[in-house]
């Protein structure tokens, strides 16, 4: 069986005669055309994929039961002079089949079957379904987040200014601590859950990935037990990609741990980096990948493998075939991050035989720049403010503005605060601001950053951007020499040293 642009509706009257029909079918590269008698014996078989020995058997002689057992009505009701249309598998393909009665004048002498090979379709239909199911997931994941993140700030933040104040030695200190240890733990999640919605901050570089792979080999050795041989096959001359480095890294340890948790008993882990150029051919058939030289990160593994079902879901958030062991977010969080740098990941899995991740990522010209932008999310040493220097914080979350304007004012900065760009910029108008520190989204704006204008004595002050929605500050207006970037949920001190380093630009 085989393909064929058909119209499902069309019926055919003598005297076309077979021998049209197959020229017709043999010059259309992808039909094929079934003509058969009232017995339901085929008279002809033409066009791609056909075989001549189909003509002059029955359709039950002709296909396996199966087929046969939903053709055969459809023939009977050709016969009748009915029309009909229904989708078969044959194989790995998926055909449409069209069944129409074939007439001499008004009575009808037999019927035609035209079959369209529709698998390639219902491929990328597939995949778009999933594409659509991650995006919308994804979309919540990164909303949950930004908003959790909001809350994470605030939970953080208090709680450090408040572990200042306790002894070291009192049973509130010890509280303390343990609301700070589940903070930085919910916070590695809701970045899970970023990366997942490729919403999260990247800083790429040019990065030799086979160097990356080198040097985290020995680190990959320990995650995994001594019954599992970890190799590695590394190409001679591979090009750089431009990447963020340190997520390059969770990739490959999220693998690598993916590929252990597979192997039961004994086996082996091969971690691959090679190169090669995928042409529109390839594009075409992947419709996430893009043309050209791509560097090809391969992570294999002997384990137990996935069936077809397991396959297709892999790579949403909470999906997990470990039971209570596992979060479900590992691959998710590998998708979301080779997706928003701009790569293509393809997983291939057989029960019983392993599964090997393929991922590929643009080849970099050797000539791009590392991106610049600085966020400033570590524990540092507390930064005084200078004398009469004044900080305007924007931000619509009253609870975030308000740890802001504590963490600030302990430091020595005169505070003014503004829930709106368009109240900061009243503020602006009529006020002298040494910096600013502003939410990156905010009531009545759009999803970029905020601009603010001069303040009253004519100059413009630094800005620090803030968001948990860091896809939004990644923007040019973001990127800006005066500007920073606070990734939520920041602490005390990262405030303070990025209040301080853009005051004294």
């Amino acid at each position: 069986m085989s393909e064929a642009a058909v119209n499902p509706e069309a019926q055919l009257s003598l005297p076309v005669d077979h021998a049209t029909l197959r020229l017709i079918a043999e010059n259309v590269p992808s039909g094929s055309i079934y003509v058969f008698d009232g017995d339901l014996r085929f008279t002809l078989a033409a066009g791609a994929g056909t075989t001549p020995e189909v003509e002059g058997k029955t359709v039950r002689e002709a296909f396996d039961d199966d087929i046969a057992h939903q053709l055969e009505p459809a023939f009977r009701a050709a016969l009748a002079g009915e029309k009909s249309a229904l989708e078969l598998r044959h194989g790995d393909d998926d055909y449409l089949v069209t069944v129409a009665p074939l007439r001499d004048g008004a009575e009808v002498i037999g019927g035609l079957m035209q079959a369209q090979d529709v698998t390639a379709q219902r491929q990328l239909e597939h995949r778009l379904r999933q594409a659509q199911k991650l995006e919308a997931v994804g979309r919540l994941a990164g909303g949950i987040a930004h908003d959790f993140n909001n809350l994470l700030t605030v939970i953080g933040g208090y709680t450090t200014l408040a572990q200042k104040k306790a002894p070291p030695d009192d049973d509130l200190r010890r509280t303390l601590d343990n609301i700070a240890g589940a903070t930085e733990r919910a916070t590695a999640l809701t970045r899970q859950l970023l990366a997942f919605s490729r919403q999260q901050l990247l800083l790429p570089s040019l990065v030799d990935v086979a160097e990356v792979v080198e040097q985290l080999l020995p680190l990959l050795s320990r995650l995994i037990e001594s019954r599992i041989e970890l190799r590695s096959s590394m190409a001679t001359g591979v090009p750089p990609v431009l990447f963020d480095r340190s997520q390059l890294e969770q990739i490959l340890v999220n693998l690598v741990l993916n590929a252990r948790d597979a192997i039961p008993n004994s086996g082996s882990i091969v971690i691959e980096v090679s190169q090669t150029t995928l042409d529109e051919g390839y594009v075409a058939a992947h419709p996430d990948a893009s043309l050209g030289q791509h560097v090809v990160l391969t992570v294999s593994d002997t384990g137990e493998g996935m069936d077809d079902a397991t396959r297709a879901r892999i790579f949403e958030p909470f999906f997990t075939t470990k039971g209570d062991q596992g979060t479900g977010l590992g691959l998710a969080v590998v998708h979301g991050i080779v997706n928003q740098s701009g790569g293509t990941i393809w997983v291939y899995s057989e029960l019983g035989r392993g599964t090997t991740f393929k991922i590929y990522l643009p080849a970099a010209d050797v000539a791009q720049g590392a991106a610049t932008q600085l966020v400033l999310n570590d524990g540092a040493e507390v930064h005084r403010a200078p004398p009469d220097t004044i900080v305007l914080v924007v931000d619509d979350h009253q609870a975030v503005r308000s740890l802001a304007v504590a963490v600030l004012e302990g430091a020595g900065y005169t505070v003014l605060e503004a829930a709106s760009a368009d109240e900061a910029r009243m503020i602006l108008a009529d006020s002298v601001v040494d910096a600013i520190v502003s939410d990156v989204v905010l009531p009545g704006g759009t999803s970029a950053a905020p601009v603010y204008p001069q303040d009253a004595r004519g100059r413009e002050p630094g800005v620090i951007y803030m968001s948990g929605y860091t896809a939004d500050a990644l923007r040019d207006d973001v990127l800006a020499p005066n500007a920073r970037f606070l990734e939520k949920p920041f602490s005390p001190a990262a405030l303070l040293r990025c209040t301080a380093e853009v005051i004294s630009d």
